[in-house]
């Protein structure tokens, strides 16, 4: 967006130019050559050269564009590999490094919950009854429970 911008302000400075170029040889030419410009010679001289001047920064102005367009492709190119390069390099070092510490959290985690589970079994055993069962018992006990309730047709 910013190169249309840029050129369509080289567009209006063209113009500007032309009407400056125009006014000043217009006035250096009219008080010296009043019989030359009623003949139409100069007018001729004049409009040639502001035509010549026009085509030359027209000629510039489309050739800085171009350059100017040649120089952001680059900038991007560059930028692009760049950044497949950082992608890149995040999934051969950084990734394996960030996977190994989740699952290092995870065991951590999991060991956490082992242990408040195996203190809530033998919390709720020995409220039920009355004394601290193992874990083996307490599966034993569930087991044996949820097959009952199966038999009863508590889930049907």
């Amino acid at each position: 967006m910013g190169y249309f911008t840029f050129s369509y302000d080289l567009k209006d400075s063209t113009k500007s130019s032309e009407d400056i170029i125009r006014r000043k040889l217009i006035n250096l030419i009219h008080p010296y050559s009043k019989n030359i410009l009623e003949r139409g010679v100069a007018t001729t001289f004049v409009f040639d050269s502001i035509k010549s001047i026009g085509q030359l920064h027209a000629k510039i102005s489309d050739e800085l564009g171009n350059e100017i367009y040649f120089y952001l492709s680059e900038i991007k190119t560059t930028n692009e590999l760049f950044l497949k390069k950082q992608i890149n390099d995040f999934h051969l070092t950084l990734l394996p490094q960030i996977e190994k510490e989740l699952d290092a959290y995870k065991q951590v985690r999991m060991q956490e919950i082992d242990k408040v589970t195996i203190e809530i079994v033998q919390k709720a055993s020995q409220d039920i009854f009355n004394k601290t069962i193992s874990l083996t018992e307490h599966q034993n006990v569930i087991t044996q429970s949820l097959d009952k309730a199966k038999k009863e047709g508590v889930f049907d």
